[in-house]
Formats: C-alpha cells, structure tokens, sequence
C-alpha cells in the first residue's frame, strides 16, 4: 500500500505481478485518515476531534492542555 503513485523503478521490479501502472492495479481505500498512538501510561483516556484538530495545528503542545502531566507532545505526520 502507498499514498502515492508507483515510481517507475518499482512499477519495473514488479512488472511479473502486472501492469502496476493501469487504473486496473490502483484500489481506493480511503481519502483521509489519521491514527493516534498514545502511550498506555499516558492518563489521558480520551481525546475529542477538536483536540486532535488543535494538536496537529500546534495549538496544544503539552499533555497538561489535555488533563494529563506537563509533557510535550511530539506529533509525527507525513
């Protein structure tokens, strides 16, 4: 799976398995998505859109704007 166009290096290496470059090898599994990994010693049971919304708009930077301990959050996005 990959969020992007095959590269024409890889489309050669797996050209046994097809045509990797036709509309016929391309499946459409979502648009969007996102998944949140939190520690299970993070206090923070819970996390609303919103929330989310506003970390990864570096508006809330510290567990404790979210009822946990004063610890920064690191994001990593693509």
């Amino acid at each position: 799976m990959a969020s992007r166009k095959i590269k024409p290096e890889e489309a050669s290496r797996l050209a046994g398995f097809g045509d990797m470059t036709s509309r016929a090898a391309e499946h459409v599994l979502g648009l969007d998505g996102i998944a949140v990994i939190v520690s299970k010693a993070n206090p923070v049971q819970s996390l609303t859109k919103e929330q989310l919304a506003r970390v990864f708009a570096g508006e809330i930077t510290d567990w404790r704007q979210l009822g946990g301990p004063s610890a920064g959050i690191n994001v990593y996005a693509r």
